[in-house]
């Protein structure tokens, strides 16, 4: 579930006299290249994937819980299984053990949330209809030269992105992976994430499923091969504005707000009426199930 995150140390001088004295890990420096001397900052050093960066103002963590775990535990440095609850607590007890974190004396500002959703069929055709996000046109996609399929849809503080996992890893498994990446505090904190110690909380996670199911039902994706039966020639027509997004941005500086957004529900329900979206319904249940069953998690206790 928790991916990437990105964290830093409240009580910076307490934790960098920790992890310089405790010597958790090696940490280097820069060079002057002029001088030639070692530069004081910034302090670099790695624990796996995780990426821990002293500088003179500030000391922070950042990496993917997902893969640390997997590695930690010789699994590999990958993100394409399932990542429980329990899974999620146990990781970020390695990371807090391994750099003697206090969980209360932390500031998240960056979070990647996700599920890895098993296809009965290549996944790359979901993304292919996945066509807009909120009625506007991917920010991103990106294809990895043949490695990978991805779409990302940005925002200000967060974005969405859906991609084809076991492409990525070159798997024989169908993986479709569906994730919000929150890149803001004050996102985070509107969601009641402040700290680690919040990750230690099944409602945290909660939250977090329910905003990447909020964003999710704001795909606009159309099954192309449902599309392929009979329409007359004027449905086809609306069916071709509706998936432009330029003609929603154009819609958008034409008509009120009231309008606008009246005739986004009329798309919707056009959408609906033609099952143009049944693979998108039918992944959206895949996700409540798959975050149902990663919450199977109800006797572990934080550490002391």
């Amino acid at each position: 579930m928790i991916d990437f995150i990105r964290f830093y140390n409240i009580d910076k001088e307490s934790f960098d006299f920790r992890t310089e004295r405790k010597r958790v890990i090696p940490l280097f420096s820069k060079i002057d290249n002029e001088s030639g001397e070692f530069l004081e900052y910034p302090k670099i050093g790695r624990f796996h994937n995780m990426e821990l960066r002293i500088t003179e103002k500030s000391s922070y963590i950042m990496g993917s819980l997902h893969k640390m775990r997997n590695t930690e535990f010789g699994f590999g440095k990958h993100n394409y299984n399932n990542l429980s609850l329990c899974d999620n607590y146990e990781a970020l007890e390695i990371l807090i053990d391994q750099f003697y974190i206090r969980p209360d004396k932390t500031k998240i500002t960056n979070l990647e949330f996700g599920l890895n959703i098993p296809l009965e069929y290549d996944p790359s055709i979901f993304i292919d209809n996945c066509l807009m996000w909120d009625f506007k046109a991917p920010s991103v996609i990106e294809t990895f030269s043949s490695k990978g399929y991805l779409k990302q849809f940005k925002k200000s503080d967060y974005s969405l992105k859906v991609y084809n996992k076991g492409k990525q890893y070159k798997r024989k498994e169908n993986i479709l992976r569906i994730e919000v990446k929150i890149t803001s505090k004050r996102k985070l904190e509107d969601l009641g994430i402040f700290s680690l110690v919040d990750l230690y909380e099944s409602e945290s996670y909660r939250r977090l499923f329910e905003f990447l199911l909020e964003q999710y039902e704001k795909l606009l994706m159309v099954d192309y091969q449902i599309m392929r039966k009979a329409l007359r020639e004027d449905e086809i027509h609306i069916l071709k504005q509706y998936t432009n997004s330029h003609y929603w941005l154009n819609l958008q500086k034409e008509l009120s707000a009231n309008a606008y957004y009246k005739r986004r529900r009329k798309c919707n329900e056009y959408i609906q009426f033609y099952s143009f979206d049944k693979s998108k319904r039918k992944v959206r249940d895949l996700l409540i199930k798959q975050f149902q069953d990663n919450l199977d998690c109800n006797t572990y206790i934080m550490a002391a």
